[in-house]
């Protein structure tokens, strides 16, 4: 008898610390999880935010060689595959996949801009105007 309560004594002291350990990951999980995972897909907002860089300058550089920026009917397409009848291309000014923010979806072109030259924005994660954290607009200004 006396093994059998050794072996019960045991078996209930693992449970409860298995409980204990359970408790407080998950306190740790509830209150940094959110911080942490948005520190993750955060990333993809910088990726945005770079490509935006990368596709200003190419803007930049096909007003250079042409002496206008794309229209709103060629739009960005106009920095890889030449507009038809324009002087000065040089191009392509970009590959094609940075057409595309990190969430595959088109960066949106706006010329003229209301607040640049021209306006560039991705609008995030949900693809919806507006948002925080992950799913806020990417934008050029």
């Amino acid at each position: 008898m006396g093994e059998r309560v050794k072996k019960s004594f045991w078996r209930k002291l693992m449970g409860v610390e298995f409980m204990i350990i359970l408790i407080f990951s998950g306190a740790i999980w509830f209150f940094y999880g959110p911080t942490f995972l948005e520190l993750i897909r955060g990333q993809k907002v910088a990726e945005a935010e770079a490509r935006i860089d990368t596709l200003s300058k190419a803007l930049y550089l096909y007003y250079e060689h042409t002496g206008d920026f794309p229209s709103r009917r060629d739009g960005l397409d106009a920095l890889v595959k030449a507009p038809d009848g324009m002087l000065g291309w040089k191009g392509p000014y970009i590959a094609e996949d940075d057409l595309y923010d990190p969430w595959s979806q088109p960066f949106y072109y706006v010329y003229p801009g209301r607040h640049n030259d021209f306006d560039l924005y991705s609008l995030g994660a949900d693809n919806m105007v507006g948002g925080v954290y992950v799913n806020r607009d990417v934008r050029s200004w």
